[in-house]
This record gives C-alpha cells, sequence and structure tokens, in this order.
C-alpha cells in the first residue's frame, strides 16, 4: 500500500479516517496474514477494504511504518540527536527573548 501520488489510495485513507478506528477484532487474524506477506498484498484489495474499516490498535504502527516507509531511514538514534539540537535551538531562542539587565 503506497501513499505517494496514487489517487485511489490517498481515497482509501481519507475513507478509513472517517471510519472504525479501532477496527474489527475479527480482522486481526486477517492483519497477521497481510503484515506476514506485506510486499504481495500491499496493492490488493483485500487490504484496502480492511484498511477502510479501521486498523486494529494492535498492528496500527507496524501497519503505518510499512505503508508510509522511512525514505530517509531515520534511525531512533539519530531522531533523539535532532530532538536534542530542536531543544538546544528553542532554549537560545527562549533566553534571546528574556529581558536583560539594562545599561
Amino acid at each position: 500500500f503506497h501513499l505517494g501520488g496514487n489517487r485511489e489510495a490517498k481515497e482509501t485513507v481519507r475513507t478509513s479516517e472517517l471510519g472504525n478506528e479501532q477496527g474489527r477484532p475479527e480482522d486481526s487474524a486477517e492483519w497477521e496474514k497481510i503484515l506476514e506477506n506485506w510486499v504481495d498484498m500491499q496493492n490488493t484489495r483485500k487490504l484496502r477494504r480492511l484498511w477502510q474499516r479501521g486498523i486494529p490498535n494492535c498492528f496500527r504502527g507496524r501497519v503505518w511504518q510499512l505503508a508510509i516507509g522511512n525514505a530517509l531511514q531515520i534511525t531512533p538514534e539519530l531522531y533523539s540527536i535532532c530532538m536534542e539540537q530542536v531543544r538546544k535551538v528553542r532554549e537560545t531562542i527562549a533566553a534571546s527573548r528574556t529581558p536583560g539587565p539594562r545599561p
């Protein structure tokens, strides 16, 4: 299931946003099979149908990771480094906005 530029895929996502947030418990076995065979199943009607009915919480993170991908190959470590840099920049900006003693 690829989201980029595919009009049908985008419509599927839009429809699923309106659907059941929890997914159907009876679909769990089908989701497991799809995740085991993602490459073969990612562009099937079966996946679109299940997506529209909702992704069970226990599968949601993995499904979104596979659907969206990680083209930038951001690791948890790189993410932490970037977030630390953001924190430092925010501190610097906040400090520059704090009025200091006037001469």
